[in-house]
């Protein structure tokens, strides 16, 4: 019963989301659709993975990693251009795009995937199931970071640098079905690192899953969860295109 009812919040969870671009999308400018879009989506990453992870708790690890590759490639059609990741806002600044727009759609991912958690908590506060009820009792969150912050930044590190490298390039290659392809990656990623650091390889994610959480500390968090895949971004960006434009920018403009 808790397991159906949790497929029907993860598909609701999506119709909604669409709902409210396509509300959104008639009634302002493409520009702010694009900032708030990034709001919405955090929101339904953040929610649907929260959901999920009440699937693994209750259901067992590879129960959860069999609905994740289902969720990454719905992920895909439905977010209509939003990057929903730091990681890939920061790959917009590395290109030389606008900096108060990357700025501007990080803050809003943070928004949103801030929300996502407490939408959540709601939810279960309903008791549509036992399980779920339960769930809203566990008043303390604790820390999935399993290992030393080192250890814990090059494993957020490493799974951000393959899930994006990999991305570059099934596009490079022209691979069909590059989508499913990296939704496979991505899940055999999470199944070998998640008992780790849960593997976010998304800080917004991880604010919305472990910020604050018991036997975390602040400086775990930022240094496991967003300078390891920020670093790993920067260097997949560097290894695929071969330079940074917004170096380039800057080194042009003290000569």
């Amino acid at each position: 019963m808790s397991l159906a009812l949790s497929l029907a919040i993860l598909v609701t969870t999506f119709v909604a989301c669409k709902v409210a671009r396509l509300l959104l999308k008639s009634a302002v400018s493409p520009t702010v659709y694009g900032f708030i879009n990034e709001a919405i989506s955090a929101f339904q990453v953040s929610f649907c993975v929260a959901e999920n992870d009440f699937i693994a708790t209750n259901y067992g690890m590879y129960a959860a990693a069999t609905i994740l590759p289902f969720l990454i490639v719905s992920y895909a059609f439905s977010f209509d251009g939003a990057k929903t990741n730091p990681c890939g806002v920061f790959e917009d600044f590395l290109s030389g795009k606008n900096k108060l727009v990357c700025l501007g759609k990080l803050v809003l991912q943070l928004v949103g995937a801030t929300l996502a958690p407490k939408a959540a908590y709601l939810l279960w506060t309903i008791e549509l199931s036992p399980a779920h009820a339960l769930k809203a009792q566990q008043d303390v969150c604790v820390s999935v970071l399993n290992t030393g912050m080192a250890a814990g930044m090059f494993a957020e590190g490493l799974a951000t640098f393959l899930t994006r490298w990999g991305s570059w390039k099934l596009r490079d290659f022209g691979v069909n079905y590059d989508i499913y392809l990296g939704a496979a990656l991505s899940t055999c990623v999470v199944l070998a690192g998640a008992s780790w650091t849960g593997m976010m390889f998304n800080p917004a994610l991880a604010v919305s899953m472990t910020y604050g959480c018991k036997g975390e500390s602040i400086i775990d968090h930022v240094v496991v969860y967003w300078i390891g895949p920020l670093i790993a971004t920067a260097l997949s960006y560097f290894l695929h295109f071969g330079t940074v434009p917004v170096l380039q920018a800057e080194k042009v403009k003290t000569t």
